[in-house]
């Protein structure tokens, strides 16, 4: 048998399972047998080039930069400060260099660049890279210009398309908000057993006192600290949106309350309130 040499090589399936699809395989090495029979091969993969990181960490190809017209070393660098920023604790050269997918030298340029310019700065006590000051005042500038009404606008349309029905954004603090608004908002802020399912699901569904004969829904959404920002409100006639099209809507309203926390940079609590 040929052998081409492994380092710290692990048995890796011929078919990557669908639940490790983030796995990044930047090289395959392969004992083959004399034979020449490839189906029969036993295939390993060196444990150093599989990274399970999420793909907005990992630096795109260089075929995909040319062709999106990105600029390379700026990507990489951009990639850097993601990684580092969801890692309070901070990273080490190394473990830098293996969640974004570059070798050490490069990360290494890349954080000296970086940290001139207060992006990221060195601990050098524990040896760890740290998100800088630089990168949290342009964090600061996002959150003091974001306008949580038009940053929905789109949703709100593309629901109203969708659903047909009447779609409202309204704050936390609204003091005219419907029943539902009123009851998801609540739930995520006192932790009272009586709220519990609307946690679970994410969405409150009520018969609304006005006006009368009408159901409302809603779900929240969230602020950068994963606190209640504002309700994502739909409502209609009471015989149009019966149990089963209600629980259906909830869902909707619950995935596109999600897609604008997202947008606004907001956190959505997990396991329950965030009193």
């Amino acid at each position: 048998m040929k052998a081409i040499d492994c380092n710290k090589t692990i048995r890796a399936n011929k078919h990557v399972p669908a639940q490790l699809r983030w796995l990044v395989i930047r090289k395959l090495r392969f004992h083959v047998p004399s034979s020449g029979n490839t189906s029969a091969m036993d295939q390993f993969v060196t444990a150093s080039t599989i990274s399970t990181e999420p793909p907005e960490w990992r630096v795109p190809s260089k075929d995909h930069m040319r062709s999106s017209g990105q600029v390379q070393s700026l990507s990489r660098a951009l990639k850097i400060l993601s990684a580092l920023s969801h890692h309070t604790g901070g990273l080490t050269l190394s473990e830098t260099a293996v969640k974004v997918g570059l070798p050490p030298s490069t990360t290494h340029r890349l954080l000296a660049t970086l940290q001139s310019e207060r992006f990221v700065r060195f601990d050098s006590g524990v040896g760890r890279w740290r998100v800088g000051l630089q990168a949290f005042r342009i964090g600061q500038g996002f959150l003091n210009s974001r306008d949580a009404g038009l940053a929905a606008r789109p949703f709100i349309r593309k629901l109203v398309a969708d659903t047909g029905e009447t779609i409202r954004l309204l704050a936390a603090d609204d003091e005219a908000k419907p029943r539902a608004a009123s009851l998801v908002i609540r739930a995520y802020n006192c932790p009272l057993d009586e709220l519990a399912a609307i946690r679970a699901c994410s969405y409150a569904v009520v018969d609304e006192d006005t006006p009368v004969g009408f159901r409302g829904i809603a779900a929240a959404i969230f602020d950068e600290h994963g606190a209640p920002l504002a309700a994502l409100t739909l409502s209609g006639p009471s015989q149009r949106i019966p149990d089963g099209r209600a629980t259906a809507l909830g869902m909707v309203m619950a995935a596109m309350a999600k897609e604008i926390t997202a947008e606004l940079g907001g956190i959505a609590p997990k396991g329950g309130s965030v009193a």
